[in-house]
């Protein structure tokens, strides 16, 4: 009897923090989840609708995410895989069997992995909306979040990182930008459109030299980098010439390999940001 009684008490305190953590505080937040060697980020938007920008690269994606969800929330608005290579679809295979999915962007391409395949076939089968991004695509979602697709444009392009669906989120007067694996060739040349401040910006291919170059960097002008590497990885991300570029231009960065999963926070004016283990 006792035992039961507290297992009662037991779920009922949790109810009541999440009630309390996922309540209507009208903020967005976007979360860079720390799933290794890969990319997942994970949105809420004011009005609780969720968004899921790449899967990182195992399943793990769902225990990592559930930390910055509601227990019962089993849907997830918008799904958009930048491309399709496993460290940022990997965890999506079961994320589409066990969330539903209303709507998936990706770029279109088709590659000959059998995790790609399984993805794809899971989509098919629950029939969810999919849309093929290109450039100039606008999304809203809820009542005032808004995501510009800025790549890929209509140019046939071999690479799959540099096929990389990249948007600029939007809320209020907040701006991040998110662009998958794309190189610095075509970083370039969708930047000339992003001449201004934006607050944050994700670093392509986990701050690996083939991309964010100075020009760049000079016409995006973030105040915070994120970046997304697994601890120790065997590909040296992020690259130290990135890193001392970011150093140059006086920008702030967080990586999950150091911070691990790192959260904005912002009501489309001001954000602040926390780290899962504190560090800054």
């Amino acid at each position: 009897m006792i035992k039961n009684l507290l297992v009662v008490l037991v779920v009922f305190c949790q109810i009541i923090i999440n009630i309390i953590q996922y309540g209507d505080d009208g903020l967005m937040y976007l979360h860079m989840l720390d799933v290794g060697q890969g990319d997942a980020f994970l949105l809420r938007t004011p009005d609780k609708k969720y968004i899921l920008v790449d899967g990182g690269p195992t399943s793990e994606l769902i225990d990592v995410m559930s930390k910055y969800m509601p227990f019962w929330q089993n849907q997830i608005d918008l799904v958009i895989a930048t491309h399709g290579d496993s460290d940022h679809i990997g965890g999506l295979v079961e994320l589409s069997e066990r969330y539903a999915v209303n709507r998936f962007i990706y770029n279109g391409e088709t590659k000959n992995t059998l995790i790609y395949k399984e993805l794809i076939n899971n989509i098919t089968e629950d029939n969810i909306n999919v849309t093929i991004a290109k450039k100039g695509q606008e999304i809203i979602v809820g009542c005032c979040t808004k995501i510009d697709v800025l790549w890929p444009d209509s140019s046939e392009i071999e690479d799959s990182n540099d096929q990389s669906v990249s948007i600029l989120l939007k809320y209020g007067n907040f701006e991040a930008y998110l662009a998958g694996d794309l190189g610095y060739k075509y970083e370039e040349i969708i930047s000339k459109s992003l001449v201004g401040d934006i607050e944050v910006m994700k670093l392509s291919h986990h701050g690996s030299r083939t991309s964010t170059s100075s020009k760049v960097l000079d016409r995006i002008n973030p105040e915070i980098a994120l970046i997304s590497a697994g601890r120790d990885n065997k590909f040296g991300h992020p690259h130290q010439e990135v890193i001392n570029l970011l150093d140059k231009n006086k920008i702030i960065q967080f990586r999950t390999d150091m911070h691990g999963t790192v959260s904005v926070r912002s009501d489309g004016e001001n954000y602040d940001i926390e780290t899962e283990n504190g560090n800054k």
